[in-house]
This record gives structure tokens, sequence and C-alpha cells, in this order.
């Protein structure tokens, strides 16, 4: 994935020294000027520095690790931020972060929204309740009941991460619920963030028919086939989408088929794979038997390796960036909460 620098090597010609009988000195050669031309300028690879983000009554960028733990003599009341679904707390913190002070660039998807300062700091905690002790946890206001958080014990069962504060940054999608909030410090100049294609397009029908025969040529095509003879009404439903290299024909393809129930202790089938597709060649990145959806596909630091980043599909509390290396996945970070609902 490496991007091509072109660059323009002066030619140098010598003259031809000619010679007559009659002169007795002769001149020295004269190198012409050089012939310069366009220069192409191959990005600088840099750190690979990204933080996840999150948006509610404020925005938050992550800048702590995946085992980071807060600080409780730091930290002012809490704030409720947000409560349906996940529920969302926050809390000032006198804590210094190495970033503050770092410019970055914040994205919403694959658009920077805005560029910041990194200063405020925060604590965000972040828990999914079970539906039958939301009421008793005072975060249910259904009915008309008054939002009376329990912020002690919500905190017990939340992740909890160090984050910069931002007021606002942008305008959101059409979709802000499932839009990808993303950083990254603006020193480390533009990434190469491939194209989400459109739904239904053409191309993404044409990559969906060359993935497909190898996707069924997998273990999953044998157990889908075996599952469709003892329940022929059961469809098989597929997802593919896709993302495109600027300016050339390559292409990341995320296919996901199911067949029966997966989720609630059904007997069906289920598999995500990744197909990095060249020339109309697909080529087998990673799958997995549960469901996955990429959010992102960029270099992040132009090394010419790809950066994917995906969130778990069914409860949507994990999410992880990868390195794409030598065909295959390597994790580099997560942000994760944890999730104590029934998905049934």
């Amino acid at each position: 994935m490496k991007i091509p620098g072109i660059l323009s090597m002066p030619l140098f010609f010598a003259l031809s020294i000619s010679c007559s009988k009659t002169t007795a000195t002769s001149t020295e050669p004269k190198l012409p000027r050089p012939v310069v031309g366009p220069t192409v300028v191959k990005p600088t690879p840099g750190p690979l520095v990204f933080f996840f983000g999150n948006e509610y009554q404020h925005l938050f960028i992550r800048l702590s690790g995946e085992d980071w733990t807060p600080d409780e003599t730091t930290l002012a009341k809490p704030v409720l931020e947000h409560h349906r679904d996940v529920v969302a707390i926050s809390r000032a913190t006198t804590v210094k972060s190495p970033h503050s002070g770092t410019q970055i660039d914040i994205y919403r998807d694959s658009i920077k929204a805005c560029t910041r300062t990194i200063g405020q700091l925060s604590v965000l905690s972040r828990a999914y309740p079970h539906f039958g002790v939301r009421e008793e946890l005072g975060v249910s206001n259904e009915q008309g009941k008054v939002l009376l958080p329990k912020y002690a014990e919500i905190l017990t069962q939340a992740s909890h991460y160090l984050g910069a504060v931002f007021d606002d940054c942008g305008t959101s999608t059409e979709n802000s619920k499932i839009e990808f909030i993303w950083a990254r410090p603006s020193s480390l100049g533009e990434p190469v963030i491939w194209t989400r294609l459109e739904d239904e397009s053409p191309v993404i029908k044409d990559l969906g028919a060359r993935v497909t025969p190898q996707v069924m040529a997998l273990e999953f095509g044998r157990l889908a086939g075996e599952y469709a003879k003892t329940s022929p009404d059961e469809p098989l439903t597929i997802s593919t989408v896709a993302f495109r290299k600027p300016g050339a024909e390559e292409y990341l393809v995320e296919d996901y088929r199911q067949i029966g129930e997966t989720t609630c202790g059904g007997n069906g089938h289920e598999l995500w794979s990744l197909w990095l597709v060249v020339d109309g060649t697909p080529k087998l990145v990673a799958s997995e038997t549960s469901r996955l959806r990429v959010l992102l596909v960029a270099d992040l630091d132009n090394d010419g390796n790809l950066e994917i980043v995906a969130i778990d599909g069914i409860t949507g509390n994990e999410r992880q960036l990868f390195r794409l290396r030598d065909g295959k996945l390597e994790k580099i970070k997560g942000d994760k909460y944890p999730f104590n609902d029934c998905i049934c």
C-alpha cells in the first residue's frame, strides 16, 4: 500500500567538442542546465498516535490506556452526561496528561470536524446496566420519572478513562448515534483515509460477487449448506461494505453472513470476514465467527500499512484499532465499557 514517490533526476549530456585545423585552442565543454520536473513527495512515516472519542453533553477524547484507573482524590462531583442505553458520567479532574497542550484534529467518521488544543481534562465513566435495575439506579425516566442517579453504585459497574473535554466540534452527521469520533495530533499531518462506498452501488455489487465464492469455500459455506437442508425456510442474510483506497482500484471489503439464530442460543451460523481486493482478486485478511462492524480504514501514520477500527456489531461496547501488516490484523489498542444488559 506504499504511495510511490517519483523523483525527477537531471540528465547530463556531454557536448561534443569540434576542432578545426586552424584552431590552436579548444573550449571546455559546458554542462547544460539541469532539467527540473515535477516532484511527488512521499508522505513521511511518523508515530502512530490515535485517540478514541465519545460525544454526550460534551465531547470527550480518550487520552489514557485500557488499564487506567482514576485517583479519586483528584475528582470533582459527578455529572450525568447520558442515561439512555449507555450511562455516561463525567468528573472534572486535576490530574495532568502528557498530551496537555497538544493540538489535535478531531474527526467525525472520515471528515475532519475541528482542530482543538487539549486543555480541560475529565474522567469519563461508562456502563450499560441491565434494564431491570435502571429504575433502581435512578437512570430511568420512563413514565415521567425524575432522574436521580445513584452515582456510587453506577461507578462500581463502569470503566473509566482520562479524557480531554470540549464543548463542541463541528456538526454531527444525520446518523450521529453511530457516528465514529476520533482524533490525532495535528503535527502528524494528514492521514490517508479510504472512502466508504455507497451501499448498493454497482461497485459494491461487483465486489460482493467476487468475494462470495471465496466466502462460501470456507467452513461457513459447508455449515450454511447443511443448515439450509434442515431449515429450508431460513434465509441467508448478507451484508457487504467496502472501502476504496484514494486514487487506486484497491478495496477493503467487509462481508457478514448469517443463517438462522446465532445470538440467543440458536443453532445458526455466522461469519464476518475482511478481504483485500487488488486487481479484482480477493485475498482473505481476517475472519471471525461473530459480528463486527468496520468504522474506519486509513493509513494513519503514512507507513504503507493500513489501520482498521472495528466495533462489536451486537452490543457496541468495544472498539478496537488494528494494523494490517503482512496480511494479518494486529491489535494496537482498544476502548471498552461493561455491558450488563440482555441481548435477547
